[in-house]
């Protein structure tokens, strides 16, 4: 896997995109060399929303959370385009039934996970980082 998270089969592979949930499933995928891994999510912005909600139902059915009916809480990064935070939003609500749905910065949440509201807060990832005042 590069860089970017991308196994391909040969130069020319055009193959389509398959979401891993786990080691053992990507090891496996690497081993028969016939698919294309590649993650719906570059630098914080959702860039393939099919990819991303089958990473969202594979995720939720792991952890076997309910989601109808259910309150969700999403972290986003800050400056996120309204355009993606609605999409996001009617995904929530239109594929997993979520009875609301809640959308805060990381950064603060990180804060109130510490009991503070006031603070400075340094994320560093994979193609983002960011501050928080």
């Amino acid at each position: 896997i590069g860089s970017k998270g991308v196994a391909e089969r040969g130069k020319g592979w055009q193959g389509p995109p398959y979401v891993a949930a786990t080691d053992v499933e990507i090891a496996e995928l690497l081993r028969e060399g016939e698919r294309c891994l590649k993650s719906p999510v570059e630098r914080g912005a959702i860039v393939n929303w099919e990819e991303f909600e089958q990473v969202l139902h594979r995720t939720l059915e792991e952890v076997q959370a309910p989601t109808t009916g259910s309150a969700i809480l999403v972290t986003e990064p800050p400056f996120s385009s309204i355009t993606q935070r609605e999409q996001m939003v009617q995904l929530l609500f239109e594929e997993f039934g979520a009875s609301s749905v809640s959308i805060t910065l990381s950064g603060a949440m990180s804060l109130y996970s510490t009991g503070n509201r006031t603070g400075l807060v340094v994320e560093v990832g994979d193609g983002v980082s960011q501050m928080v005042p």
